[in-house]
């Protein structure tokens, strides 16, 4: 399996880290805003081989298109499998806004925070459709209902044959990162690299074609406004890579409204049976995401001392059970374990 290239690659993010303690000290719950981008594309080729037929039955579509081989013959009840080959493509370049959040506990001291919980919808809850076409070589065949000759050889335009659908493309954090912080007189800074998967899945003709999870790392950077307000961060990457393609499924009975050709105006409705004949090759794979976060602060110094430490624990406790809004941390009605681990997470370093 081919690996995605360290995203950090592109971003340099040599980030200095100073024991100087910040001012701030709690959880930033931080959300991509709708400003946001991604840029997706991804590709793929590969021969296909099979025939062709009209839709006409005698009993159940005596109206439909018949296929007869070469330029003369056939009765008024031929219908016959034309043999092709040809190249599929699928393909898609998309446009999206992603959705998703990520939470950075600040220490009262020490150099370093902690960033988890990053989890990115690339699609913003979508799914996409992929194009999926045919280009065709045949030899000469007509079709009757329309009546139309196809030459040999004959330049068509791809074919649409069926669509593919990218049903996932999410970013998710695989482990708790480090971040390093810097106290300055605008804000506390931060910035670090989260180990991550990127989700792929696609399908290509009602079947899955790429399920796939590829480590990487993403570079994130913030601050937070002195006075606790506008947390903002961003996070911008730009790459490609390829995807093996595994055995991709055989299609029976695929309609294609075909356009006719001598003359040209009308439609021949056909059926597809088809299978790869050959390697199936690559999955081509771009990405272009610009991100930008805003957030908010939940503070863990409760008693304002500039620590987070055993007075503020003691507060907490004290309104255990309570749905005091000032210890409710986390924001779900109740004071409770949770608020008190998101504390611990941001006790004041030595």
């Amino acid at each position: 399996m081919s690996r995605i290239r360290t995203l950090a690659a592109t971003a340099a993010l040599a980030f200095a880290v100073f024991a100087a303690a910040p001012a701030l000290a709690g959880e930033i719950r931080f959300f991509v805003t709708p400003d946001s981008t991604l840029n997706f594309g991804a590709g793929a080729t590969a021969p296909l081989a099979g025939s062709l037929i009209g839709n006409w039955d005698a009993a159940t579509n005596p109206t439909g298109t018949r296929t007869v081989p070469g330029i003369f013959g056939g009765t008024s009840t031929t219908n016959t499998a034309i043999p092709y080959v040809a190249e599929l493509a699928a393909g898609i370049d998309m446009q999206k806004v992603p959705t998703g959040a990520f939470r950075v506990l600040m220490p009262t001291s020490g150099a370093l925070a902690t960033i988890e919980g990053l989890n990115f919808d690339l699609l913003g809850g979508d799914t996409a459709a992929m194009g999926v076409t045919i280009d065709l070589t045949f030899s000469t065949f007509r079709t009757f209902n329309p009546t139309s000759l196809y030459v040999g050889t004959s330049a068509l335009p791809p074919i649409p044959l069926a669509s593919g659908q990218v049903s996932a493309l999410r970013v998710e954090q695989t482990q708790p990162a480090l971040a390093g912080i810097l106290a300055t007189p605008a804000g506390t800074m931060f910035a670090g690299n989260v180990p991550v998967e990127l989700v792929i899945e696609i399908s290509l003709l009602g079947q899955p074609l790429v399920s796939q999870r590829i480590p990487a790392e993403l570079p994130i950077a913030g601050m937070v406004g002195a006075d606790g307000t506008a947390p903002t961060a961003t996070i911008a990457f730009k790459d490609g890579f390829s995807i093996p393609l595994p055995e991709i499924p055989a299609f029976e009975d695929q309609a294609i409204a075909l356009p006719t050709i001598l003359p040209p105006g009308n439609t021949a409705n056909l059926l597809f049976d088809g299978m790869i004949d050959g390697p199936s090759g690559a999955f081509a794979v771009s990405i272009d995401l610009d991100l930008s976060l805003g957030g908010s602060v939940v503070p863990m110094d409760l008693t304002g001392d500039g620590s987070v430490d055993g007075a503020d624990m003691g507060l907490l406790l004290a309104r255990w059970g309570t749905n005091d809004p000032m210890c409710d941390l986390d924001e779900d009605g109740v004071v409770g374990g949770l608020d008190l681990g998101m504390m611990m997470g941001c006790w004041t370093r030595p």
